[in-house]
């Protein structure tokens, strides 16, 4: 007999909580909480001691509402291992830390669990791949399925001698940007117990609701919102990012900032550790050492941040936070400034529980547009945190469910095709509906148990699994080295054509025997990956074939170098020279490094490394050209301390121009350690003297700033971004972007060109664009590589020079460097003229 008991999730979505008893074993599914704010947050223990208690335990995925109470229940029957995927293991640490963050801050509630606790249940977990099947207790095998929902969320298949059960945990058909959907092979369970949170509901077509939800953010950022796009921290907020970095990718999303608040952070950084779980081309990206989530544009928020501060600047942004319900975390705190606010916006983008503010909130919602419809312009008011808001922002929602609809549901039953069918984590007035279509479609048992129910099922004979069965074996011992991999790799070949197979698959061919211990398995999944004579799924990574000819071929060829490789060997080689960070452009085959003072820099040994580099990898180096000015400021505080009145910087001259209250005999001294740890030359003025201080250089030219001659009314930021556009586009002046940025003379507007010096061109044009906006106006001193050397290949083919490799960039010569395979004079008079004219620069030609 089987008896399965429902201390939580039945007729309710939360708490899943599930005890199957099968003779002297007792083994638990999940152990979660429900997170509304009336219920008892807690699964029925008794329930579990009056079924027997517990000897494993089984987790399907790691939302709260399915691990919640795991140190609790592990606390009470300490002797059960735990069993979960490996990356479900990591996201548990991640969200029972941040839980035990929540309780603390909760003083006047008692902490369910200590860190001790929780300390002490990681501990008994046993990480369990995916399709690897193991004998949990005597008689009693566990398998997980991938189940989609989440990164790391299975599908949990028991064999037992009363019969055999499958449980859905929560999934998804579909494929995620992060995700594949559920995958399962053909099972034989007598009893399946299935979610029903969408049980009554089709959802909308996935790709249509993300591409509303790029567009409805594209405009929104066009107007000059703020939107805020509460997001569960697990699944739902990694979804949502890539979803944002691929409108901005395409052009859809303007860009603009876009902040990542709250446990998202630390979720984002599993993630990055879990490759294999997630979609193919997500982690082949992360496994080439690429940021999957962040960008320029897409940054995270520090715990500490002064998010007001982010929430008033001007202009628009992206706020994704969590909760997704606007129950807890920074989305609080963004939704309480935003929702007041008619430039605001907020998403719903995932499911609401019927007390969670974020379900309040899409009622209030509608209702105000319902009433603006009627000609009436009530404006509702929304409590969250105790304080009552004012609805003037706009509220939508969007459908990224990560759950099964009914369809969904339907498919995988028919699929499975159980004796009975037990329906849970779903509403009580939705269960009915899909047990009515259950029943209507074949003939099924189909049950409803409520919290605190007991079903027993009598299988007088259980069903017969498939038996997995290798008739051709090798009978050999241990991990195969690359001779044994071959040998191997031809078997398969031969015996198991067109077959895709697990790492214990595999170990049962090479031995003839099962696998003994979860280390063994990872042992050899460690081998197949390394190894040239297999090939991963792309969208499975834990399921492999035997190479054919030519991807053999492929990997044994010399392999891309990797950007570990690239950041060692500059350390290695650029170490002395103290840079601080190395930006890798693998399309250019290029790295570039980052100097605080890059025009300190001794060139002749940078350039003998960078020759040895270049030897090594084939890659190029250049020098990011732009000084730190904050390591600057702090520099001459140290030299001059509070004599510094005021400085200005003339970028183009490599010259700053310092104002002191007083003179002293030792500042000819600190200007010559300036310019030696900087590089920049230093003008020193005394206040009320009309002679200068020391100073070293040329008095700067004043063709880079330009500075409304009266102090009038400024024109309004984005208006003034948009008058210059229009200006530069009928004057034909060539800039290539504009940004609003701050120094010690306030905030001014700085416009890139290809270089500074194209810019420099413009110096008549741009004196008045500043006096028509009242703005001052600075041409950057970035160059545009990439533009440039898209200039000076167009000038080498355009005179008939073969290069041998791709421009650089001298930012020491203000010059472009070509390497050509032979020598013409006249062809290279020819380029240098016309990168002079494209560019402003000068070219050097090597040979």
């Amino acid at each position: 007999m089987m008896k399965i008991g429902f201390a939580g999730g039945a007729q309710e979505v939360g708490g899943s909580c599930i005890c199957l008893r099968v003779g002297e074993i007792g083994i638990l599914m999940d152990a979660g909480i429900r997170q509304g704010g009336s219920k008892d947050p807690l699964p029925d223990f008794r329930l579990i001691q009056d079924m027997g208690g517990i000897d494993a335990i089984v987790i399907s995925h790691a939302h709260m509402d399915h691990i919640g109470s795991l140190p609790l229940i592990s606390r009470a029957y300490p002797q059960a291992p735990i069993y979960m995927t490996p990356m479900t293991m990591d996201l548990t640490r991640v969200l029972l830390q941040d839980s035990l963050k929540i309780m603390a801050q909760r003083e006047e509630e008692i902490p369910l669990y200590s860190e001790t606790e929780v300390s002490a249940m990681m501990d008994r977990i046993i990480p369990l791949h995916e399709q690897v099947e193991r004998e949990i207790q005597p008689g009693v095998s566990l398998t997980f399925y991938p189940a989609g929902h989440i990164a790391g969320a299975a599908c949990v298949y028991l064999q037992t001698p009363e019969g055999s059960l499958f449980y859905s945990g929560d999934f998804a058909a579909f494929a995620q940007q992060t995700i594949d959907g559920i995958r399962i092979p053909k099972l034989r369970p007598d009893v399946c117990i299935v979610e029903s949170t969408y049980g009554d509901k089709l959802h909308a077509n996935r790709q249509v609701e993300e591409g509303r939800l790029i567009r409805m953010v594209g405009e929104a950022v066009a107007e000059g919102k703020k939107i805020l796009i509460p997001s569960f921290a697990l699944g739902r907020a990694q979804e949502v990012i890539l979803l944002l970095r691929a409108g901005i990718s395409q052009g859809i999303i303007p860009r603009t900032p876009i902040y990542v608040d709250g446990m998202v952070r630390d979720i984002c950084r599993v993630y990055k550790l879990h490759p294999s779980n997630l979609r193919g081309k997500l982690a082949r990206s992360i496994l080439k050492g690429n940021e999957p989530f962040y960008t320029e544009d897409i940054q995270p928020v520090a715990p500490n941040a002064d998010r007001n501060a982010l929430l008033e600047a001007k202009g628009p942004a992206v706020f994704v936070a969590s909760s997704g319900m606007l129950s807890g975390g920074p989305s609080v705190q963004y939704a309480e400034k935003i929702v007041s606010r008619e430039d605001g916006m907020i998403i719903i983008t995932g499911y609401q529980d019927e007390e969670a503010p974020g379900k309040a909130l899409l009622k209030l919602a509608e209702a105000a547009e319902e009433s603006r419809m009627d000609g009436t312009e009530d404006v509702p008011t929304f409590t969250l945190s105790g304080k009552s808001i004012p609805i003037r922002a706009t509220v939508r929602r969007v459908g990224l469910s990560a759950h099964g609809d009914q369809e969904e549901i339907l498919s995988l039953l028919t699929r499975l095709s159980p004796r009975d069918v037990i329906l849970v984590h779903g509403d009580a007035e939705v269960q009915p509906q899909l047990a009515q279509r259950i029943t209507g479609e074949y003939l099924r048992r189909v049950m409803i148990p409520a919290c605190g129910d007991i079903e027993e099922i009598v299988y007088h004979t259980a069903r017969k699994q498939p038996v997995r069965n290798w008739p051709w074996t090798m009978g050999r011992e241990g991990i195969p080295e690359e001779a044994g991999q071959e040998d191997l790799w031809s078997f398969l070949r031969e015996h198991y054509p067109d077959r895709e197979l697990n790492a214990m698959n595999i170990m049962e061919i090479w031995s003839g025997r099962k696998a003994s211990e979860n280390e063994e398995i990872y042992a050899w999944q460690s081998m197949l990956i390394d190894s040239a004579f297999f090939v991963s799924n792309p969208h499975r990574l834990f399921l492999f074939h035997p190479a054919t000819e030519e991807e053999l071929a492929e990997a044994r060829a010399p392999k891309a170098i990797n950007l570990q490789t690239l950041q060692d060997l500059a350390a290695e080689l650029f170490g002395s020279l103290g840079y601080k960070k190395v930006s890798v452009y693998p399309e250019e085959q290029r790295v570039a490094l980052r100097f605080s003072f890059p025009d300190a820099v001794n060139l002749s040994e940078f350039q003998q490394a960078a020759e040895d580099y270049e030897a090594r990898t084939g890659w190029t180096v250049s020098i990011y050209p732009g000084a730190n000015h904050t390591e600057i400021q702090q520099l001459l505080r140290s030299l001059f301390g509070d004599r510094v009145r005021k400085s200005s910087t003339y970028e183009a001259e490599k010259l700053y121009q310092v104002t002191l209250s007083q003179g002293q005999s030792e500042d000819a001294e600190y200007v010559a350690r300036f310019q030696k740890v900087t590089g920049w030359h230093l003008r020193l003025f005394v206040e009320n003297s009309s002679q200068p201080g020391e100073t070293s250089g040329n008095h700067p030219s004043e063709s880079r700033s330009f500075q409304p001659l009266a102090e009038g009314e400024k024109m309004e930021q984005n208006a003034a971004f948009a008058y210059i556009r229009e200006t530069c586009a009928s004057q034909g002046i060539p800039m290539q972007k504009l940004g609003l940025y701050s120094d010690h003379l306030g905030k001014r507007i700085d416009l890139t060109f290809i270089t500074p010096q194209v810019g420099a061109r413009y110096a008549d044009q741009l004196e008045q664009l500043s006096a028509d906006i009242g703005w001052r106006i600075l041409i950057s001193d970035a160059v545009m590589q990439n533009l440039v050397f898209a200039e000076a290949a167009e000038a080498a083919q355009e005179a008939g020079l073969t290069l041998k490799k791709n421009p650089a960039y001298l930012p020491m010569n203000h010059a472009v460097q070509l390497k050509t395979t032979d020598h013409n004079p006249e062809a290279e008079a020819k380029v240098a003229a016309m990168i002079l004219e494209k560019t402003g620069l000068a070219c050097r030609i090597v040979c």
